[in-house]
C-alpha cells in the first residue's frame, strides 16, 4: 500500500531542508495528468512524462478519503499517452482536470520525497512510504516532516483536481456548502450581534437556538428539492423538523415556502400541502405562514421549510461530546442513498429485483431523526442528523469538543438490502448520505437503557464507539487503525447527476 502525506511548501526553500536533510537525488519529471470523472473514492488518470518520454494509466482506491493518504494503487505503463486518453474517452470516460507539475523525486532510506511545482497551485511535498503497517508508515512520515519543520497545520489533504477546480472557476461543489467555504463567506456576514442568540450559525450545529424566557426556541431551516414528487410534502416537513428534534426540542411552528416551476397544477400542491399537513398533525405542529408561487427560473418543485421547537432551557442537547461518551448510532446508515437509487436507477431491479426496489422506494417513510431523537432525548448529551456525508459528521462532534473518536466498522448498522445497493454502487457506507440516522452522543452508563428504549419503539441501533480525548479519529477494522473518513464529495449528488449509468460504469 502507498501512505503519503501531502504538504503545502515553498517550493525551493524545501528542496534545500530535503538536501540538507541527505536525501538522494533520483530524477526530474515534468508531468502532465488527465485525471477522468469517475466517483471518489476511485482515481483514473493517465499521465505524460514530458522529460523522459514515457506514459502510465493509474488506478487509484483511496482507502481514507477526506485524509487521502492511503492509496491502494495499480499503474502500468502504456504506449502512448494520446491514444490512451482517446481510449477513455470512447469508453465513457469524461476528462475531468488536467493536473500540470514539474516534480524532483528523493530518496532516504524507506521515505520517498516527491517535491513539485503545480501549475496555478504552488509547492506541494509528498511524503510517501510503502508498506502494510499504516501506522508505522505514519509515524515514520510524521518523524520526517518533523525534521523537515512539518506540522500538521502544513497538510494540504484536498486532492490537487479539487484544488484545481476551484483555482479555475471559483466554481462551489455540488451540494451541502463545505465547512472550510461556510467560515470564509457566510459566518463573517451574520449582521448585528444579539445577546438572545444562544446558539448562532456554526459549522456542524443545524439549528439556531434563541432566548425565549424559560424556554429557548430552536429555529432550522431546510430546502427539499430534487426528491420524487409523492415523497416532497414529508421530507419537506422532516428535513428541518429533525434539525429542530435532535436538539432536543417539540416541533412546534412552520413557515413554509413553497416554489413551483412552470406547468405546475393544483393536484402536486395539494398533494405537497396536505403531506405536510399530515405530518405537523402527526407530531404536533401548525404551520403559521410561508409563500407559494410559480417561476419560470425553477425545473422542479423547491420547497423551504423554517421549523421553530421549545425546549426548556436545562433539556437543550447540544452537539458536543465529552471523552468516554459512547456514540450510538440508529440503523438507517446509508438508506438515504439506497432510496434515492431506488427511484433513480431503473437498472436496480436488474441486480435486485422487483419486489426488493418497490420495498425500498417504500422505506422513504424512515428518512427522519424525528421519532429517533424524541425516544432518546432524556438519555443523551447531544444529537446530530447525519444526512451529507453520512457518519462523516462525527468529525464535526469532534470539531466542536476538541475532541477525537474511535468507530467499529463492524458495529455500524446498515441494512441487508441497503449493504447489498452500496456495494453495487461501490459507495462506502460511511460516507453515504444517511438522512433519518440519528447520532446519539450518550454518556456510557445509559447506553443500554437507551438501546432498550429504542428497541420498544421499534428503532434499530447500536453502539458503534467512543468519544477520546487524544484527537485521533480512528475507524477499527479487521483489528487495524486508520484515518476515518472525512466528507469530500457526497455520492448522492453524484447519484442524481447520473442516474442509471453509475452501476454500469462500475462494472466497466
Amino acid at each position: 500500500m502507498e501512505i503519503e502525506v501531502k504538504f503545502r511548501v515553498d517550493f525551493e526553500a524545501m528542496r534545500r531542508k530535503i538536501e540538507e536533510l541527505g536525501a538522494g537525488f533520483v530524477r526530474e519529471e515534468i508531468q502532465e495528468d488527465v485525471y477522468f470523472n469517475v466517483p471518489l473514492p476511485n482515481l483514473l488518470r493517465v499521465r505524460k512524462v514530458e522529460n523522459l518520454g514515457k506514459a502510465f494509466l493509474t488506478y487509484k482506491l483511496i482507502e481514507d478519503p477526506g485524509r487521502n493518504e492511503e492509496f491502494d494503487e495499480i499503474e502500468v505503463e502504456v504506449s502512448d499517452f494520446d491514444d490512451t486518453v482517446e481510449i477513455l474517452r470512447r469508453l465513457g470516460y469524461k476528462e475531468d482536470v488536467i493536473v500540470r507539475k514539474r516534480r524532483l523525486v528523493y530518496k532516504l532510506g524507506r521515505v520517498t520525497f516527491e517535491l513539485s511545482d503545480v501549475e496555478g497551485l504552488g509547492g506541494f511535498l509528498d511524503i510517501e512510504v510503502m508498506g502494510d503497517d499504516v501506522s508505522e508508515a505514519k509515524e515514520l512520515i510524521w518523524e520526517t516532516a518533523s525534521r523537515l519543520g512539518l506540522g500538521r497545520e502544513d497538510v494540504e489533504p484536498r486532492l490537487y483536481r479539487e484544488l484545481l477546480r476551484g483555482v479555475k472557476v471559483g466554481r462551489l461543489p455540488m451540494g451541502k456548502l463545505r465547512n472550510d467555504a461556510l467560515e470564509r463567506l457566510i459566518l463573517p456576514y451574520t449582521g448585528r450581534e444579539d445577546a438572545r442568540v444562544i446558539q448562532g450559525p456554526r459549522a456542524g450545529f443545524d439549528a439556531a437556538v434563541v432566548d425565549y424566557g424559560s424556554d429557548y426556541l430552536v429555529v432550522a431551516t431546510d430546502p427539499t428539492l430534487d426528491v420524487p414528487q409523492g415523497t416532497i410534502g414529508f421530507f419537506a416537513y422532516h428535513f428541518a423538523a429533525s434539525d429542530v428534534a435532535v436538539f432536543g426540542a417539540d416541533p412546534v411552528w412552520l413557515v413554509v415556502d413553497v416554489l413551483l416551476p412552470p406547468d405546475s397544477d393544483e393536484e402536486l400542491l395539494g398533494s405537497i400541502t396536505s403531506a405536510l399537513h399530515k405530518e405537523c398533525l402527526r407530531y404536533g405542529g401548525t404551520i403559521i405562514g410561508g409563500h407559494t408561487g410559480v417561476y419560470r427560473a425553477l425545473r422542479g418543485p423547491v420547497v423551504t421549510t423554517t421549523v421553530i421547537g421549545t425546549v426548556k432551557r436545562e433539556d437543550l442537547k447540544l452537539p458536543v461530546a465529552r471523552p468516554g461518551d459512547a456514540i450510538v448510532v440508529t440503523d438507517k446508515v446509508g438508506l438515504e442513498f439506497a432510496v434515492t437509487a431506488a427511484y433513480l436507477d431503473e437498472s436496480l431491479e436488474d441486480a435486485l429485483g422487483s419486489e426488493a426496489v418497490k420495498t425500498l422506494r417504500e422505506l422513504y417513510v424512515e428518512e427522519t431523526s424525528v421519532p429517533d431523537a424524541l425516544t432518546a432525548r432524556a438519555l443523551v448529551r447531544g444529537m446530530h442528523d447525519a444526512t451529507e456525508g453520512g457518519l462523516t459528521a462525527l468529525h464535526e462532534v469532534a470539531d466542536g469538543s476538541n475532541l477525537g473518536f474511535v468507530v467499529f466498522r463492524e458495529r455500524i448498522p446498515v441494512r441487508e438490502v441497503v449493504r447489498e445497493v452500496l456495494e453495487l454502487y461501490g459507495v462506502d457506507p460511511l460516507t453515504a448520505s444517511s438522512s433519518g440516522t440519528l447520532i446519539a452522543i450518550t454518556p456510557p452508563e445509559n447506553v443500554e437503557e437507551l438501546l432498550d428504549r429504542f428497541e420498544k419503539a421499534g428503532i434499530g441501533a447500536a453502539e458503534v464507539g467512543r468519544f477520546t480525548d487524544d484527537g485521533r479519529r480512528i475507524l477499527m477494522e479487521e483489528g487495524r487503525g486508520k484515518a476515518f473518513p472525512e466528507f469530500v464529495e457526497d455520492p448522492y449528488v453524484r447519484l442524481t447527476e447520473v442516474g442509471g449509468t453509475w452501476i454500469e460504469n462500475q462494472k466497466g
